[in-house]
This record gives C-alpha cells, structure tokens and sequence, in this order.
C-alpha cells in the first residue's frame, strides 16, 4: 500500500512540473493600443528638474543717518523643464507611429526654501539700513526672473529634457510592442 501511495505521488508531481512545459503560446498576450492621453502622460513624468545656486542680491539705502549696505540672500532654485504635454499628438499610419513633439521649455520654478543662514549682510550695525519685506521680495523676483531666463537659454538642459521625454515614449511603445506581439517605427516630427 505504501509503494502505491509513492507511486502514485511521483506521478502526481511529474505531471503537476511536465504541465509547465507547454509549448508557448505565440499569440499576442495584449493588442497593441496608444492613445495621446498616455504618450500626454509620459512627457508630464518626463521632467526635468535642474538645480541652480541662485543669490538674490539688494542695496538697502541709508539716510542722513544710516548708510547704504548690501544683502545677499543665497539659496537653491529649482526650475522644472519639459515638453508642453498638451501639444503632443499622435498620429497611426500602418506600423508608424508619427508623434508630433514640440520643443522642450521651462515650465515652471518651485518656491525656494530659506532659512535665516542664506542671508549675509555687508554692514550689520546700528548705523547701517535695515532691509524691509518689499526689499526682500524684489530681490527674489529679480533672482528667479534671472534665473529662469538662464534655464530658457540653456540649450543643452532643453536638448536632455526634450531627449528625456522621446526616450520614455520610445521605450514605452517597445513594451506595448513587446506585450502585443507587434513592431512600430516612431517617426519623430517637429512642431511647425
């Protein structure tokens, strides 16, 4: 009864693991399926965040009795770069995918965080002018203005983000092919 029982569970196993070696299956697991919404999607992740040490300078003016000093305020900026996602389109002729992209630009710059060891002073004394809020926000407005026109001339940071974008496209619609059983070629048009 015992050698019956072993028998039966060594061929009970050698089923259960031979039934996983099926041949495979060749069709496709998924259909192949792109709309402008997901290749939208892709380009909003795609950003690029750049960093730049950033320094919001201002003279404080004097009086009769105080004299002029200067402020330093130095801080980290961060400005967003990427691909207009909203202008992305994408057009289906046989096993061309023709995806329309605009150029990269700045998006937007995040708010810096400052803490009271970024400012320095030239004079801080008695006899030196003291700076207001209005002095501290000009000095930021004119930083970030400067700043975000740097990000915007940088041809090399707008050539990565706009890279950065196509390639995530690329390789998404490679695993859309892969899971589909198909191939595409992406013709890449520039924005007129």
């Amino acid at each position: 009864m015992k050698k019956a029982i072993v028998l039966f569970l060594i061929l009970a196993g050698a089923v259960i693991l031979l039934s996983g070696c099926a041949a495979p299956n060749d069709e496709p697991i998924a259909e192949f399926n792109i709309s402008e919404n997901q290749l939208q999607s892709i380009c909003r992740l795609a950003t690029l965040k750049c960093y730049f040490n950033n320094v919001a300078k201002t003279t404080m003016e004097g009086n009769f009795i105080q004299k002029d000093s200067e402020m330093w305020i130095e801080y980290s900026g961060t400005v967003n770069m990427g691909v207009d996602f909203s202008k992305v389109t994408l057009e289906a002729d046989g096993d061309k995918l023709i995806i329309t992209m605009p150029d990269a630009e700045v998006l937007n710059a995040d708010d810096p965080q400052i803490d009271e060891n970024a400012y320095f002073f030239s004079e801080k004394n008695i006899f030196s002018a003291k700076m207001t809020a209005e002095d501290e926000r000009d000095a930021f407005t004119e930083a970030q203005e400067n700043m975000m026109m740097t990000a915007n001339e940088s041809k090399t940071l707008l050539r990565a983000a706009k890279t950065r974008a196509q390639v995530l496209i690329e390789n998404y619609v490679n695993q859309m092919d892969e899971l589909a059983g198909t191939s595409h070629m992406i013709v890449w048009k520039a924005m007129g």
